[in-house]
């Protein structure tokens, strides 16, 4: 499965391209759920670091040390680091260009994959209304100068 999501407008045009790997049933000792990978593939105007990452104290049983989030916000895109975070840096967000997702019911993983890809296309489309503000900014202060 894939998706874009475009937007004109401002002065960068946007687009995110997403995958979407086929749903696997995964079966573990006492657990069975469904996985997707979601990777963002390509971007235009905007990072591809869209995916927003928690670091966590290690789990002892599956060893993460990370937990997905959220889609990035506009300030989240500016102020998370792109991959990882320094251990000790204070930093415990950082934004990432694929996710995993491991759930147990398939209805609630394509909810989650559906509500994934809107995030996005909110994400586009709030970063073209910032860009359109800034535009209109600029032309009141311009208008205003003698």
């Amino acid at each position: 499965m894939s998706s874009s999501s475009s937007s004109s407008g401002g002065p960068l045009p946007r687009s995110v391209t997403l995958s979407v790997t086929e749903p696997e049933l995964v079966t573990e000792d006492t657990y069975t759920g469904y996985k997707v990978t979601l990777t963002v593939d390509a971007a235009s105007g905007i990072s591809d670091k869209l995916f927003v990452f928690q670091e966590i104290p290690a789990d002892p049983i599956t060893e993460e040390t990370s937990m997905f989030s959220h889609i990035a916000s506009p300030a989240d895109l500016e102020e998370y680091p792109e991959d990882t975070v320094t251990p000790g840096s204070g930093i415990t967000f950082y934004r990432a260009n694929t996710v995993t997702l491991l759930l147990r019911k398939f209805e609630l993983l394509e909810e989650s994959v559906r509500i994934i890809k809107s995030d996005i296309q909110l994400l586009v489309t709030r970063l073209n209304r910032l860009d359109e503000l800034v535009e209109l900014e600029t032309v009141l202060i311009d208008t205003t100068v003698n």
